[in-house]
């Protein structure tokens, strides 16, 4: 609108729309202290979608589309901002946001100590959710166990120096697969040897798009 309140027509618009990872989480009781994935990459928590050029109408609105595509985000708020250039050549922004929920099923994963001891059996608890924080039953789910496994070599550096090279992999322990219940569910492992150990849990939604926790 101009200032004087009819349609500013034919303008130059800028829309530009953002995916920003937000933290899911469910209210129910059974979910309390349970961590859910809220993408594939958490290192990168802003995903360009969509940025667009149009120009406004002759009452001054613009409308356009695009596709919300499969994310590596899951969970998050979906920012759209327009911006309108006036006579000046300047911008004038106006923002919106939105919840984006990108999977149906969530499973979730909570540990039953701080520290669990070798050779001696450690519990991980998993729990499967919908899109309202409720537990699911009878989703299959599966759970990778992995350690990780460092090792140094020495390798000859400049002239008669001798520099220690560290290289840290992820060693596969095995494969579990389960159903969720209507609570929290227990799987069971022992570790074998001192270190730090990475459990993985995996489910599928409603629309073969899969979620993992880790």
């Amino acid at each position: 609108k101009l200032h004087a309140g009819g349609p500013y027509a034919g303008a130059d618009t800028r829309v530009t729309a953002r995916l920003r990872q937000t933290r899911f989480h469910s209210k129910d009781p059974l979910a309390k202290g349970f961590q859910f994935s809220s993408g594939r990459h958490p290192n990168r928590r802003n995903w360009k979608l969509h940025q667009q050029n149009a120009e406004g109408s002759d009452l001054g609105e613009v409308t356009i589309g695009f596709e919300l595509a499969d994310q590596k985000i899951v969970y998050g708020r979906l920012h759209v901002e327009s911006a309108v250039r006036d006579d000046r050549g300047k911008y004038v922004t106006a923002a919106a946001t939105a919840d984006y929920i990108g999977r149906d099923r969530f499973v979730g994963l909570r540990n039953t100590r701080w520290t669990y001891d070798e050779d001696k059996p450690a519990q991980i608890e998993y729990l499967v959710v919908g899109i309202d924080g409720k537990p699911v039953s009878d989703v299959p789910v599966k759970i990778r166990v992995e350690r990780r496994e460092t090792k140094a070599a020495r390798v000859k550096g400049a002239g008669n120096a001798y520099l220690t090279n560290y290289v840290t992999r992820w060693v596969d322990l095995g494969q579990f697969e389960g159903l969720s219940g209507a609570g929290p569910s227990v799987y069971a492992f022992t570790p074998e040897q001192p270190g730090s150990y990475k459990i993985s849990a995996t489910v599928s939604d409603s629309r073969q798009r899969t979620h993992e926790t880790t």
